[in-house]
């Protein structure tokens, strides 16, 4: 996944970049799946009138959306099988959320987990 970013006086604008260089509207909902499908943020384009603040905090965003956000495919329940070498996913355990239920003010969340 490629993303162009373009500032012009205050006006900020994100697209996304294809192989062919087109670009496309930037949406959060298409981000998510570009990265899952992609596994990487590429670096990204910068143009126009971001200031060197600016252009680094983009730069940051990047960099940790791929060291942070992007780990391996299903990397934390991973076990081998050393007698086949195949590889099974285990479940996740539902305990591990038991206690997402309330907000820190002692309220509920709206739905149930």
């Amino acid at each position: 996944m490629k993303l162009k970013f373009t500032k012009k006086d205050t006006t900020v604008n994100v697209e996304f970049i294809e192989e062919d260089n087109s670009t496309y509207e930037f949406s959060y909902i298409e981000m998510v799946k570009r990265l899952f499908e992609d596994r990487i943020a590429e670096e990204p384009e910068i143009e126009g009138d971001f200031s060197e603040e600016e252009r680094n905090s983009i730069m940051s965003l990047i960099s940790d959306i791929n060291e942070k956000c992007l780990v391996p495919e299903n990397e934390d329940n991973i076990q081998s099988d050393d007698e086949s070498n195949s590889v099974k996913v285990l479940p996740s355990s539902s305990e591990q959320y038991d206690d997402i239920g309330e907000i820190e003010d002692g309220s509920s969340l709206p739905f149930d987990l």
